[in-house]
């Protein structure tokens, strides 16, 4: 129950308070797969890019430690590695298609054809990722652009309010 709240938490833009819920998780299940992701991304969202960088070194997933990375380099200037994570989120088989991860890492990177085309891949390959799109954080430079909203719209999804 308490990874939910670490979720809910982060997702609501609360990042100072699901920090120390997501540690809370580790304490009781150290093995839990994703705490140390989202713990890094809340650094992130507070653009304390080194704190982000050190916690997601320590995520178990690939994918997840792929797409973080990948959004932190970035935003450390460190390019050339941010690249290559970014090219690893799909190359485990399970990943596939990896589009809605990709589509975050562009729109972090202001890069929104790219991005929106990932998204529109992520609806025709109905990546599971598209179930957080409505609160997705790392697409919100994108929830004002006519074609993710009619994505949203075509999903079912109203437009995401987020302060």
């Amino acid at each position: 129950m308490t990874h939910f709240l670490g979720h809910v938490l982060y997702f609501s833009r609360e990042y100072d308070e699901a920090v120390p819920v997501f540690r809370r998780v580790l304490e009781m299940e150290p093995r839990y797969p994703k705490p140390h992701y989202f713990i890094a991304m809340s650094y992130y969202a507070q653009r304390d890019f080194e704190s982000a960088l050190q916690e997601i070194k320590q995520q178990p997933l690939n994918w997840m430690r792929w797409t973080g990375s990948a959004l932190v380099l970035w935003q450390l200037g460190r390019i050339e590695e941010s690249d290559t994570a970014l090219a690893k989120i799909s190359e485990e088989e399970d990943q596939e298609f990896a589009t809605v991860q990709r589509a975050d890492n562009f729109a972090q990177r202001g890069d929104f054809e790219t991005a929106m085309k990932n998204l529109n891949l992520a609806v025709d390959y109905g990546d599971p990722g598209l179930a957080q799109l409505l609160v997705d954080p790392f697409l919100d430079p994108l929830r004002d652009d006519p074609r993710f909203v009619e994505i949203m719209t075509n999903l079912g999804f109203e437009r995401a309010r987020v302060s």
